[in-house]
């Protein structure tokens, strides 16, 4: 099985101290897929009505929009909302995430007409030759250099002329110590749900993340669950310089985007 893909594998890598941790493949299906549209999915009602600008230039008619990393489809939605006649890609190896996105498609004719979930890692995808517009919000971590590399040439080579894909560049843009950090917490019904976040560097490019879900009543912790995953930081400046020589142009919309257009 490809390393790139999440299903059932788990590796070993170095963490402070001397410590060895384990991290799953699938992270998101070890906790986070049970909260996360509880809990993570609130940056998309800032994001969700500026895609139309963010993404400007897409062209329906050129090809399919790709949504990388797609998730439970949460940005699916606001992704086919934008873009109603778009046919899209919702690439998404993790089942766990996959299995909400399902939930959505079941409850939305449109959307099914629109979106074709890939149960694929980009590495082991096969894409269409030309794409309309790419989508990769919080998933760029994802990716080594290499891997980023290989995401870089497939872009400059399959998007439409003048077509965009919008990175997500998520902070620190290298690693640093982040303490134990509550980043929400939400009523449902007589219980608080709670994420928090905890970072710690690697080396000089990749953090561990431990990431903790809490259900309280009252004062009573109930259920816990806590997922380690490995992020490979990247900043805006990284990706301006990563993308030098390809046929694609660099634009800054805001600290946490960056959008890279095909050359017309």
């Amino acid at each position: 099985m490809s390393s790139s893909t999440y299903e059932a594998e788990t590796r070993r890598v170095d963490a402070p101290g001397g410590r060895i941790a384990v991290c799953s493949d699938d992270p998101y299906g070890e906790a986070t897929a049970e909260f996360y549209d509880l809990l993570a999915t609130a940056m998309w009602d800032e994001l969700g009505p500026s895609l139309p600008r963010l993404l400007s230039g897409v062209d329906p008619v050129a090809g399919p929009i790709l949504d990388l990393g797609a998730g439970t489809g949460a940005g699916t939605v606001h992704l086919h909302a934008a873009f109603p006649s778009a046919a899209i890609i919702a690439l998404e190896p993790s089942k766990a995430m996959r299995t909400a996105m399902n939930a959505r498609l079941a409850g939305d004719a449109g959307l099914r007409r629109a979106v074709t979930v890939v149960p694929r890692a980009f590495a082991d995808a096969q894409l269409p030759d030309r794409l309309g517009g790419v989508l990769a919000s919080a998933v760029i971590g994802h990716f080594d250099r290499d891997a980023r590399h290989a995401l870089w040439c497939s872009l400059a080579e399959r998007l439409a002329p003048g077509a965009p894909a919008l990175i997500g560049v998520l902070p620190p843009t290298r690693p640093a110590s982040i303490p134990p950090t509550r980043y929400r917490s939400l009523p449902v019904g007589e219980s608080v749900y709670e994420g928090w976040m905890q970072g710690e560097p690697l080396d000089d490019r990749r953090m561990l993340w431990t990431m903790t879900y809490r259900v309280l009543v009252g004062a009573d912790l109930v259920y816990e669950r806590r997922a380690l995953s490995m992020w490979h930081t990247c900043g805006p400046d990284d990706v301006a310089d990563e993308v030098a020589g390809l046929d694609l142009d660099v634009e800054r919309p805001d600290p946490d985007h960056v959008v890279l257009r095909r050359r017309a």
